[in-house]
């Protein structure tokens, strides 16, 4: 019972983010599986084709996160975003200021606030090692709902920052 619970638990950060117009939008590719797969099915006596048909159905579910992470971004909370950072001078610490206005229809509950610092690749391989393990990976959670239209401003420090010369890679999503 512990394993289940455990299991539940990770994935309790995104089921939380789930809301009315996800729930639909899942529903509606698990009716486009089902009704693709039941056309396979049907067409699989005709040869290849049913059997191409029911490989597409079976992708559809495994594509769902992903689909559901795009129209999330670029038709149910798409933001605009401006973002000013940088490493401060006098002290060990990287500044973050940025500007949120929620330009789609719907209100957002949240938003998350990801900053990877790496250290500037010279080569390939470091760059790949960049990419696979950052220096430092910050997330902040941003409770603050937005309705349409509406801005906020946000400033966040990350502190213990001893390197002089960073990347930052700063992304923000709203849920």
């Amino acid at each position: 019972m512990e394993i289940i619970h455990n299991g539940l638990a990770m994935f309790s950060p995104y089921i939380g983010r789930l809301n009315l117009p996800s729930m639909l939008f899942l529903a509606f590719l698990l009716l486009l599986f089902i009704c693709i797969f039941i056309l396979g099915i049907m067409l699989r006596k005709n040869g290849r084709l049913g059997t191409i048909i029911i490989l597409v159905a079976v992708l559809i579910p495994l594509a769902s996160p992903f689909l559901l992470e795009l129209v999330s971004k670029k038709i149910f909370y798409p933001i605009s975003i401006e973002v000013a950072s940088k490493k401060l001078q006098y002290t060990p610490t990287y500044f973050i200021d940025a500007n949120i206005t929620n330009i789609g229809k719907l209100q957002t509950k949240s938003c998350i606030l990801t900053t990877t610092l790496q250290v500037p690749p010279k080569n390939i391989k470091e760059r790949l090692q960049g990419l696979l393990k950052p220096l430092i990976k910050n997330q902040k959670l941003i409770d603050t709902p937005l309705k349409s239209g509406e801005s906020i401003h946000i400033q966040h420090t990350i502190d213990n920052i001893e390197q002089e010369s960073l990347n930052a890679i700063i992304e923000i999503d709203c849920y």
